[in-house]
């Protein structure tokens, strides 16, 4: 975990690993070879106080990941 700005105020960010559970079922079953099971690790803000969260449609896309909802977002 890291900070920008001031470390009392400022966006925290953390690495995550996102990765397509269908791909991983598909793997653990023998289905899907593990190494091609879609995986992304990227920097992500954090906010403690969120209900749900959003990722980029390139990040869905390198996932493999369809569509279900579109919103708009401030950052």
């Amino acid at each position: 975990v890291y900070y920008q700005e001031n470390p009392m105020i400022g966006k925290v960010w953390q690495k995550a690993i996102f990765r397509n559970a269908g791909d991983r079922v598909l793997a653990e079953a023998g289905h899907l070879p593990p190494e091609q099971a879609r995986a992304v690790e990227v920097d992500s803000v954090v906010d403690s106080g969120a209900a749900m969260m959003v990722i980029t449609p390139e990040l869905a896309a390198k996932l493999g990941l369809p569509k279900v909802d579109e919103m708009t977002v401030r950052c």
